[in-house]
Formats: structure tokens, sequence, C-alpha cells
């Protein structure tokens, strides 16, 4: 299947479009935990960074795939 240079440029667009959603998603996720764990300064009991922590990660993990082609579509 051969494709029109329309839709290669169209095509393009929309996964430049789709990366640039990601990384507004990481840039958000990363300036909340540190504004988080900044904020609360020494109210932060190791409880709530692990909490804190674990809950960055599984945001990065979902961001991870969503890059991955195929996986959490």
């Amino acid at each position: 299947m051969e494709l029109a240079y329309f839709e290669v440029l169209q095509t393009i667009q929309a996964m430049i479009d789709r990366l640039e959603g990601v990384f507004q998603y990481w840039m958000s996720a990363t300036f909340a935990a540190i504004v988080a764990s900044h904020l609360s300064g020494e109210k932060l009991t190791k409880i709530y960074a692990g909490m804190l922590t674990a809950l960055y990660l599984i945001s990065q993990y979902q961001l991870l795939c969503e890059w991955q082609p195929g996986t959490l579509s």
C-alpha cells in the first residue's frame, strides 16, 4: 500500500502531535512531584515520600508505554 505525499505528511504531523502531548504530560507529572515534595518540606514522612515516588513511577511507566508502539494505544 502506497501513501500519497499528503497522507505521509498528515501521519508525520499526527505522530508529532502525539509526542508533544506525551512530553507535556511528562513535564506536568514531574513538575507536580517536585512541587509537592518541596512544599511539604519537613512534613513529608517516609511513607508519604514512598507513596509520592510510587505514584510518580507508575505515571512514568504509563508514559513509557505510551511511547511504545502497540501498547496502551
